[in-house]
């Protein structure tokens, strides 16, 4: 039987490090923007301005997949609840490994992540994590593209008068 109080703990651990975890919210082309106006350091890629709270990452993406998924080509082959919990656990390693900004991720760094993220999850998100890393199906296709496009939406939200220096 399943010890209800050690599960309930266990989340909340969890979304803890979930909360507390910063990754990269911005691409590089627009970090090098804000590096040019002289926002930020240009070497100081873990810049905490230019970071967000792993939460607000995993929880924006299904908001855009659910938001892009009837328009997408071959929008009948793909399982958006699938997709949504792709989304929901591909960074967990992260909460562990740290976050590294996707233009200097390494492939061990990608190794490193993904082996702590099947250690974390439970058994049944395994097989999602490792479809997703393969990349071959329809739902991993897309969800790999959303996380990809994601910091390209956020960047173009965030206004741009904040590089502009007076």
């Amino acid at each position: 039987m399943t010890d209800v109080k050690a599960l309930v703990q266990e989340f909340l651990d969890l979304q803890n490090k979930y909360a507390f975890t910063k990754r990269a919210s911005v691409t590089l082309d627009r970090y090098a923007q804000i590096a040019q106006n002289g926002l930020v350091d240009k070497s100081d890629y873990n810049n905490e301005t230019l970071r967000e709270p792993l939460t607000e990452h995993v929880g924006h993406l299904p908001i855009l997949a659910s938001f892009l998924h009837p328009y997408i080509e071959h929008t009948s082959n793909v399982d958006l609840g699938r997709v949504l919990i792709m989304l929901a656990v591909h960074d967990i390693g992260e909460t562990i490994v740290g976050e590294f900004n996707a233009y200097a991720k390494t492939e061990q760094n990608e190794l490193d992540e993904q082996r702590v993220a099947l250690s974390l999850v439970h058994p049944s998100m395994k097989e999602c994590l490792i479809e997703l890393s393969a990349n071959k199906t329809y739902e991993a296709k897309f969800a790999n593209a959303i996380d990809k496009i994601a910091p390209n939406i956020l960047g173009a939200s965030v206004p741009h008068m904040t590089l502009d220096r007076a």
